[in-house]
């Protein structure tokens, strides 16, 4: 089964498990290509994050990706072409519009399709691209969401759209400011906290009858709280569309999963963790129960560490208690190889947690 290993643990002799491309959709190196050291360093170079491989024994993430990679390309680029426009004070054509548009439809009939699927949210990121690539993300793990919740099409056409434009207003920011590599001042996070606004009154003034009202919603409140310390107005609870509120999470998630200029991505387990005690304070209770339901840091051939030290494969996952799977020993100092350790069931295992997942050989 293909994994994803991390650029920085990839090494020679590994096999391509998937073409990789840029994000013009030209391929730079194919499926069954034998790794090179040089290879990896370009990669690296180039702001790729990780690579999808063949083997089977090694250690890594074991992903599902919902969406087709044409589909995923295709809506990062009207993306593009949709922001670049905009940040030019261009009048978006008709076309920009509709292609934004279809691509969120291609992505709620292909996420239908797959609903029934375990999903673990590692992609294969252009760092250079954040913004595109973060956008398509935070709509991809929104519809997921709001899929789980039962949502009519046109809820769910409106909250993806909302979820894709949700950092337009980013385009009104310094760009230096937004891509600063270190801690912002108190001057550049007052202006960081404009976006919201910025985007929503954009979209109100140059697409009102395009963009419907409650996508433009999102916009201006993903960055809310719903303990109200949020921005911009500080609302709380019920105060916040519930679109918002589902996107609040996602754009949390993705963004703490990826590199960044000023730190490196956390692993997802960690930021599930950050998510689950956030729940009530920053974020709305129902919709962190909703986006656990759909997202496992620890899918089904995962190999990950215990906290004595123990290697083991995730064998089953439970929805109800995504952090604490059921697994199969690989290796141990105290436990015989092959035992089955049910985080969630067995008392014996209580007190030990899962405290990496590894990117090295497990036998």
């Amino acid at each position: 089964m293909p994994v994803f290993v991390r650029i920085e643990n990839a090494k020679e002799g590994l096999i391509l498990a998937s073409d990789i491309y840029d994000s013009e959709d030209n391929i730079l190196l194919r499926r069954g290509t034998v790794l090179k050291s040089s290879y990896i360093k370009r990669l690296g170079e180039k702001g790729y994050n990780g690579v999808y491989v063949q083997n089977t024994d090694i250690g890594g993430i074991v992903t599902v990706d919902p969406i087709r990679r044409e589909t995923r390309i295709k809506t990062v680029n009207a993306v593009r072409r949709f922001f670049n426009t905009s940040q030019k004070n261009v009048m978006c054509d008709e076309k920009n519009l509709k292609d934004l548009k279809k691509s969120i439809e291609d992505i709620i009939f292909e996420l239908l399709e797959n609903k029934d699927i375990e999903i673990n949210l590692v992609d294969l990121k252009i760092n250079s691209e954040y913004t595109f690539f973060h956008s398509v993300n935070v709509a991809v793990i929104s519809l997921i969401m709001g899929i789980a919740k039962g949502y009519s099409q046109k809820n769910l056409f409106e909250l993806g759209l909302g979820a894709l434009l949700h950092d337009i207003g980013k385009l009104g920011i310094d760009r230096a400011i937004v891509e600063k590599p270190g801690q912002l001042d108190d001057e550049e996070f007052k202006k960081i906290k404009e976006h919201p606004e910025k985007g929503f009154s954009f979209l109100r003034e140059s697409f009102e009858y395009d963009v419907p009202v409650r996508s433009r919603a999102v916009v201006l409140q993903y960055h809310e709280k719903y303990d109200g310390t949020g921005y911009p107005q500080g609302l709380k609870k019920d105060e916040i569309h519930p679109f918002a509120r589902l996107v609040a999470v996602a754009d949390v998630y993705d963004a703490m999963t990826s590199d960044r200029p000023y730190r490196k991505a956390l692993p997802p387990h960690e930021v599930i963790e950050f998510i689950m005690g956030s729940a009530g304070t920053h974020f709305d209770p129902d919709a962190v129960s909703v986006f656990l339901s759909r997202i496992t840091p620890y899918p089904v051939g995962s190999i990950v560490q215990l906290s004595d030290g123990t290697v083991g494969t995730v064998i089953e996952v439970y929805s109800d208690a995504v952090l604490r799977p059921k697994l199969k020993v690989l290796r141990s100092s105290k436990w015989q190889t092959g035992l089955i350790i049910d985080l969630r069931n067995d008392t014996n295992f209580m007190s030990m947690t899962i405290t990496k997942v590894l990117q090295e050989t497990a036998a």
